[in-house]
């Protein structure tokens, strides 16, 4: 409970960094949607499917980001995944990583749907934005900067505003519901036992809060402290592979701050 009510108190510092930061501070903010920010033109996911097995990595990067990467941009969303999980960054010598990563919806997913409403927070800054004083269900107004990372996109906050939780809000709890796929969905199958991005349905399934039913496991890798194993729901003709999970089930970070975070016990 202590640490509960620890992490859903702003401390002082946090707010009056957030009500000193100007527009002046990072220059123009455009207000969006997350579904702007992932929005792929149709020509580009056109190109693309033409390219099919003979799709270089080359030809990847100038047709799946739009123009608003390196823009400040501002949005309305709810946390979707506990900050305090986050264990990508490895810990200086006091258990501090140098950034948390998380997942946010975009509330206008309400009454839009939630294709393209989901994107990965990436925080640098977590000490003075507040990342770790937010919880699953919290809604915050965001203002930060657009980044692409391989194919998804994700955030790099410059404030964080905890406007409550999204019951107090009178938000549907469905906003928090995950979207239900396949691994075809996510990627498409080329022959010869390789797979390439779904490229109809990448806008709307990245930084996308998911679920899948009734998959196999069809290939693991256990030879190092981080393993790794690719599922599929069509017996391996589409794969999804998963790998960077969190503190709660990772078996490689035992040295994050415990009172901090959220590692395993």
């Amino acid at each position: 409970m202590e640490k509960h009510m620890k992490r859903c108190t702003t401390t002082l510092f946090s707010l009056l960094f957030i009500l000193a930061v100007t527009s002046s501070a990072f220059g123009q903010i455009t207000d969006v949607t997350i579904r702007d920010i992932n929005a792929i033109d149709a020509d580009s996911v056109a190109a693309l499917n033409a390219l099919g097995a003979n799709l270089t990595a080359g030809d990847i990067p100038s047709k799946i980001f739009n123009d608003l990467v390196s823009d400040s941009v501002r949005f309305t969303a709810v946390v979707m995944s506990d900050p305090a999980n986050s264990g990508l960054s490895t810990p200086d010598e006091n258990g501090e990583p140098s950034r948390v990563h998380y997942f946010v919806r975009d509330t206008s997913a309400v009454a839009q749907g939630n294709d393209g409403m989901g994107i990965q927070i990436v925080d640098g800054a977590w000490r003075d934005t507040g990342s770790l004083n937010l919880l699953p269900g919290d809604v915050v107004e965001m203002v930060g900067t657009v980044g692409p990372f391989g194919t998804t996109m994700q955030i790099a906050p410059i404030t964080i505003n905890n406007l409550g939780n999204y019951e107090g809000l009178g938000l549907p709890a469905s906003l928090l519901d995950a979207v239900s796929i396949t691994t075809s969905d996510a990627n498409m199958d080329m022959g010869n036992g390789t797979v390439q991005v779904n490229w109809n349905n990448l806008a709307a399934l990245r930084g996308q809060y998911v679920s899948m039913s009734g998959v196999s496991v069809v290939q693991r890798d256990i030879s190092s402290s981080r393993p790794d194993w690719l599922v599929s729901s069509d017996n391996a003709a589409t794969v999804m592979n998963n790998y960077d999970t969190s503190l709660r089930v990772r078996n490689d970070r035992s040295d994050y701050s415990t009172t901090l975070f959220n590692p395993r016990t």
